[in-house]
């Protein structure tokens, strides 16, 4: 996992990409996963709502694909993207 979120006065900072999400671009609130801890491993995790219009966030080109087209992958892009502490879903590293 490449996204990873920092925290930093009082905020996370999240930087990194999520691929190939279904429906991506018509999302308005996200959930996503992000590396808080890199030594802990799978605890190491904690999940954050991420809202469409949140500084820092954005969704990259929609992605060509074969077969079923009725929904439309897409990349999200965190680029110091400001997240508070009450948007984690549990106390980071709480798996």
């Amino acid at each position: 996992m490449k996204t990873r979120a920092e925290y930093r006065k009082g905020r996370f900072v999240l930087n990194g990409s999520k691929m190939w999400i279904t429906n991506g671009p018509d999302a308005d609130v996200l959930v996503v996963y992000a590396k808080t801890d890199a030594d802990a491993g799978p605890r190491g995790l904690t999940a954050f709502i991420v809202e469409k219009g949140f500084k820092g966030f954005s969704t990259a080109q929609k992605l060509d694909k074969l077969g079923m087209r009725a929904r439309t992958p897409a990349n999200w892009c965190f680029r110091t993207a400001r997240c508070r502490r009450r948007t984690c879903f549990r106390s980071p590293g709480a798996a």
